[in-house]
């Protein structure tokens, strides 16, 4: 294999960095379809929150992550996009009114985050010192 030195190497950057800017802006990239949803889509009742291995958060079904068991409470979830302030790295989408039980703590109000520039999704209620961080869902459903 060649290396590549100095002047050609940051070519060679600067290359990729520009294809990879391209395919994310022409659609190759993967993003899941609740990071398009414009603003005026919130808040809204959430009917279900679905994940790429076909597991689906809905009144029936809760998802497990490590001992945390994440489910529908006892009113139905509302998501919302409470800081889309038209800075992109502040803009999460909050479903609340979940439930996070746990066989030691119990079961406690929490909520599911995911920011919609970026790959990052987390679990989190009050009284934690860091969120659960989480694969992200594919998709929401609303009711």
């Amino acid at each position: 294999m060649k290396r590549i030195h100095g002047r050609s190497a940051r070519i060679w950057m600067l290359s990729m960095g520009s294809i990879l800017l391209a395919l994310t802006m022409t659609g190759c990239a993967t993003v899941p379809s609740w990071a398009r949803l414009p603003q005026s889509q919130f808040p809204a009742k959430v009917q279900a929150v679905v994940f790429e291995d076909g597991t689906s958060l809905d009144r029936q079904h809760g998802v497990s992550w490590g001992n945390w068991t994440v489910s529908f409470g006892r009113s139905s979830p509302i998501a919302s996009l409470p800081n889309d302030s038209g800075n992109i790295y502040n803009s999460f989408i909050i479903i609340d009114s979940l439930s996070c039980s746990n066989p030691v703590s119990g079961a406690v109000e929490c909520q599911l985050g995911m920011a919609k520039y970026r790959s990052y999704c987390f679990v989190s209620a009050v009284g934690w010192a860091r969120p659960l961080i989480i694969v992200c869902p594919t998709a929401l459903r609303f009711e």
